[in-house]
């Protein structure tokens, strides 16, 4: 409930003043925060909805690859069988700011998931803060393993990712 207050002051004070880089860099980590996506990716992934998962990624993607939709698709078909539980946990966040302003923040996911066919992990890359380039916030990255986080022989499936700016700074 504060978040929703919080988000609203923001929305208003940008309203007021939309060129202030400070402001929007703090809306966008309210309203874009990884914890909340979570469920969102996941139900997505089970319900095979391409739609979803594609409306989350970054411009960056949405122009640079090649039929996202077939790609997406191709990710949740590796899926086998229906997802009985899941866990996730935060990995590296890479947050940069210049002096003119500009600000990047990314935080990593990992998502481990059991299906009837096996063990999964997601990897994500999200960019939850870019107030240069509102249009960037989203997945910069999505990995899919067969095998947990923590699993010596997990094997990249399928990976999905920004041509630059995953893990760093972008223009």
């Amino acid at each position: 409930m504060l978040n929703q207050i919080i988000a609203g002051i923001l929305s208003f004070l940008l309203w007021l003043f939309p060129n202030s880089m400070g402001l929007l860099a703090n809306w966008q980590s309210r309203m874009f925060n990884t914890s909340s996506s979570i469920g969102a990716v996941m139900d997505a992934v089970k319900t095979r909805d391409i739609a979803t998962l594609e409306s989350m990624m970054c411009k960056n993607i949405k122009d640079n690859v090649l039929d996202l939709s077939d790609e997406i698709g191709v990710l949740v078909d590796a899926v086998d069988g229906d997802i009985s539980k899941y866990r996730w946990e935060r990995g590296s966040n890479y947050v940069e700011r210049k002096n003119d302003g500009r600000q990047i923040n990314q935080q990593s996911v990992f998502i481990d998931f059991t299906t009837s066919g096996g063990d999964y992990l997601i990897v994500i890359n999200w960019e939850i803060v870019c107030n240069f380039a509102p249009e960037e916030i989203g997945i910069r990255r999505i990995a899919l393993y067969s095998g947990s986080t923590y699993d010596p022989n997990k094997v990249l499936l399928v990976e999905i990712m920004a041509t630059e700016g995953w893990g760093g700074w972008h223009d």
